[in-house]
């Protein structure tokens, strides 16, 4: 059993949250561009210098989440055999379900700005790739082979590609189909368009 955060770990979760909270506010109000880190830290009631102890940079708050360690629960909690994809598919569906859903609102102003701001929408296939390594090593896992393996490379570069997919779908539909029912239906396209090929 995992025990709760210390209450000095719970602040620095607050303060997070509120740092991307701020930052997405005075994004969607001012522009991404006009607004400096300045900004976000005075709306945060922090110093300048407190904002680079929770993010590296203005994008990081934008692409940084802490779904990675929820999207590995999911995938793991899968029964053991089945197939690879299928455990990705449905660990993705069951987290669009839960963590996702409760997110709603900050998840959909984060897509769309990656989508609408050209500087966000440049470095989304570097933060795409930084943030498929620990994906890499689940599939591996499954498979029985190296996360650096090529078929592993390929397999993960494509489920990758199908969730980015979706999610920038979703954030230019403005969120009004649910990400459960965008997720299976394109998990059921490209399993379909393989097994006809």
């Amino acid at each position: 059993m995992t025990s709760a955060p210390g209450l000095r770990e719970r602040k620095k979760i607050r303060t997070r949250k509120v740092i991307r909270q701020e930052a997405l506010r005075l994004f969607l109000e001012f522009g991404y561009e006009e607004t400096t880190i300045e900004h976000i830290a005075d709306a945060s009631d922090i110093a300048p210098s407190t904002f680079f102890r929770y993010f590296p940079s203005k994008e990081h708050v934008v692409f940084a989440d802490e779904y990675d360690s929820l999207i590995e629960h999911a995938i793991n909690a899968r029964p053991a055999d089945e197939q690879v994809v299928d455990a990705v598919r449905n660990g993705i569906i069951d987290l669009s379900r839960t963590a996702l859903a409760q997110d709603h609102d900050e998840l959909l102003q984060r897509m769309q700005l990656i989508d609408r701001v050209p500087a966000l929408r440049s470095r989304l296939p570097q933060h795409q790739s930084e943030e498929t390594g620990f994906v890499a090593s689940l599939v591996a896992q499954r498979l029985g082979r190296e996360p650096s393996d090529f078929e592993v490379r390929v397999l993960v570069s494509l489920l990758s590609t199908i969730v980015v997919e979706v999610l920038l779908t979703w954030a230019r539909h403005n969120g009004e189909r649910p990400l459960d029912e965008l997720f299976e239906s394109s998990f059921a396209f490209v399993g379909a368009s393989f097994a006809s090929a």
